[in-house]
Formats: structure tokens, sequence, C-alpha cells
């Protein structure tokens, strides 16, 4: 089989509008929890630093790649909904 640029893209571009509804209703379950486990972990990408923030709680567990760090997007609901 094979695969080229452009159909890896379309694959995740379907991929993603797949998972869309599922994500949000996982986001908000994980947003109104008491307690959560959160960690940034940073990465260089094309000479730009991103970072994985992973959110853990009993409702289940959210992982972002996001363009910035620091204490404001330690807002869950923050976190996930506004994105990069």
């Amino acid at each position: 089989m094979d695969i080229v640029l452009g159909s890896i893209s379309a694959m995740e571009k379907k991929s993603s509008k797949a998972l869309n509804l599922s994500f949000k209703l996982l986001q908000k379950r994980v947003d109104r929890t008491k307690v959560a486990y959160v960690d940034e972990t940073s990465f260089r990408k094309e000479a730009q630093t991103r970072y994985v923030w992973t959110a853990i709680t009993d409702q289940g567990t959210l992982l972002r790649v996001l363009k910035a760090r620091g204490s404001q997007s330690l807002k869950l609901h923050q976190l996930w909904v506004q994105g990069p």
C-alpha cells in the first residue's frame, strides 16, 4: 500500500472530525472534576518550542499540544477550550 503525504493529512482530518464529539464530552467531564493532575512537557518542532499538556482525572485523561506554557494554561477549562 502506497501512502503519500496528502493521504496522511486527509486521514488525520477525517479522524479528528470523527473524534470531535467524544473529545468535547470528555473535556466537559474533566473540566468539572475537583482534582486534576496536570503535567507540561516541552519539545521542539521546526525550531519552535511546543508544550504537551496532560490533565489526568478520575473522569479521563486529556492531552493537548499548545504553543504556550505558564500558570494561565493550568486552568483546565481555558486549556482545553481555547487551544493554541
